[in-house]
């Protein structure tokens, strides 16, 4: 299969590692034939960028004060959105209406 692949697409790096990390999702391959997919330090990432504490617990996104904004408040970092855009795309679709109002 991977020869056929390099036909198609010319050179390519194969990685054979249990635990490779590919565009910013930690992937671990179990023996049970699973993966599991985090996104633990790209998350990280994008909090450090954020610059703010966020370390307050809630129990849902979607609170009555998710449309309230704020006039006072500085303007997210648009690298900030885009990095938690591309997790809710990738492994938390919980959090989609929260993006998408930010997105806006």
């Amino acid at each position: 299969m991977i020869a056929d692949i390099k036909t198609h697409f010319g050179k390519l790096v194969v990685s054979r590692d249990k635990e490779p990390t590919f565009l910013g999702m930690d992937l671990k391959f179990k023996d049970n034939c699973k993966v599991h997919i985090g996104m633990t330090g790209y998350i990280e990432e994008a909090i450090a960028l954020f610059g703010e504490d966020v370390s307050e617990n809630v129990k849902n996104l979607a609170t009555k004060k998710l449309f309230v904004v704020d006039k006072n408040s500085k303007p997210l970092v648009r690298t900030v959105v885009a990095k938690i855009l591309w997790v809710e795309n990738r492994s938390r679709p919980d959090i989609e209406l929260v993006i998408s109002f930010l997105c806006t």
